[in-house]
Parts: C-alpha cells; structure tokens; sequence
C-alpha cells in the first residue's frame, strides 16, 4: 500500500495555489523556481511532489496549458504568428510542431476540425433510477474556506483505505442558493462535500451516511452557470426545478488541474411542468 503524506490536506492546498497561479500567469515567464516558491517548497521537492500528484513535470503542464490557450485563441481569429508568439514560441514552424504533438494535427487541420464538429448541447437532462448512498460533510462558514471542505473529504477517503475508483466527489448546496455563487451570499457559505459510493470497507472520519435521491435531473456545465437564463431553457423543455438540494459534480480533481481543464457540472432536480 502506498504511503500516504502526513499531511495531505497541505499538499493539496499548495498544489491547489500552484494550478491557479499557472492559469493566472500563461502570458509570464514561469520558472520551476518560481511556481516553488508559490508552493513554499523548495525546487527539488516541489518538482518530485508535483510529478507525484500530477503525473508529469510543471513544465510539461505550463506547455500543454499554453497550447490549449492557442488552440482557444487560433479558434477565436487571432492570426497563427500572434498565437505562437502569446504561447511562447519564436516561429510558426516550432509553435506547429509542438501543436502537432499535443493536438494530433497542425493548427490549419485543427481549426478545419473545429469548425465542422458540432456544438455540444450545454443542457441534458438525465434520470437518477434509485436512490444512491453517500457520505457527507457539512460546511458553514467563509467562503473562502470551501475549497478546505473538500481537501479534507478527499484526505479522510484517501486516509479511509477506500479505492480511488469507488468514489466520487460532489458538493451539494440549497436549492435556493444562487446558481453563480453556488452556496455562497455574503461571504458565508453553506453546502456538504457528498461522496458517492458503494457501501465502503471504512466509513471515512466524521462523515454521515446518506442518500442521493432518485430521479430526474438537469445538467449543466458549471463555468456556464450564470451565462443562461437557465429556468427559461428548462420551461422550454416541459421541465422545472424543484426544491431539492443543487449538486456539484468535480469531473475533475481542482488541486490538481489548472482552471483551464477542469471539468465541473451542476445538477439540478427537476419535475415536469
């Protein structure tokens, strides 16, 4: 079995602080020393923690992100040379042949690629059969201590034995909570950490056992959630919220994906109209 750190709710939050300072900071030059200092380690540690937790080096993230941000750019009209330029390459030969490796075609195939694949509908709405069981740990205070909720859940999942692929991690916040501050009105914040899975071995530390409910559901990505009126698209579609608690479904592990990549949907309960 592995050996799991002391402290794995402190690595998570360096980590977490280093993912958001990439994201923040494409457009600089960052040094392997300097992303350690924003994780207040030194460079030979952060470096080995990172590609621990991570699975590749810092740089090989700050590349792929960068790349990722001119694929984004190139689809949005920006001409190819500024577009090498804004991710860090002196020519277009270089900056096509490190798009090739990352994106599988050069930028001109890419876009064509773009341009014909259709959009993703934002909106799908999909059924919960059975109720499904769940650990819970609830959260009232800051605001800005809501990422701490969710170090701590993973830490006691991990500490608990359990494997990584028998849970999930989700948020839970009132149904009336709004849909862009997601739990938060004031600086305070009100929601539960939710783990779904399977009946586990060890339940974790201070976790409660609970269900999800059953039944139907919207979902919607969370970066969009205050881009659409989306009650309206709902009506549209013979549906409507009801009363039941809004989940946060974290596709992706925030502490350890940069903003650019992280997958996150919102879960609405819905009833027919």
């Amino acid at each position: 079995m592995e050996t799991l750190p002391r402290n794995l709710t402190q690595q998570r939050r360096r980590l977490r602080r280093v993912m958001e300072h990439i994201g923040q900071h494409l457009d600089r030059e960052l040094t392997l020393a300097a992303l350690a200092e924003v994780a207040c380690w030194s460079p030979e540690h952060f470096d080995r923690m990172y590609r621990r937790s991570i699975g590749e080096p810092p740089m090989a993230t700050l590349r792929r992100l960068r790349l990722l941000a001119a694929a984004r750019s190139l689809a949005a009209g920006l001409p190819l040379v500024k577009a090498a330029q804004g991710a860090g390459y002196g020519s277009t030969q270089a900056f096509g042949r490190a798009f090739e490796r990352q994106h599988g075609m050069l930028p001109s195939a890419w876009l064509r690629h773009a341009s014909a694949a259709p959009a993703s509908p934002p909106l799908a709405v999909v059924r919960l059969d059975e109720a499904v069981p769940c650990h819970r740990l609830a959260y009232r205070g800051d605001a800005a201590g809501v990422s701490a909720l969710f170090d701590v859940t993973v830490e006691r999942l991990q500490r608990s034995g359990s494997p990584r692929s028998q849970w999930q991690v989700f948020g839970q916040a009132p149904a009336d909570a709004p849909l862009g501050s997601w739990g938060c009105a004031g600086g305070l914040c009100e929601m539960q950490a939710v783990v779904l899975a399977p009946p586990l071995a060890v339940s974790p530390a201070g976790m409660e056992a609970a269900t999800v409910a059953a039944g139907w559901y919207a979902r919607i990505p969370a970066a969009q959630a205050t881009q659409r009126h989306w009650d309206d698209c709902l009506a549209d579609a013979g549906w409507q919220r009801t009363e039941g608690a809004v989940l946060r479904h974290f596709d992706t592990d925030p502490a350890h994906t940069a903003p650019q990549e992280r997958r996150e949907w919102l879960y609405l309960p819905l009833a027919r109209r």
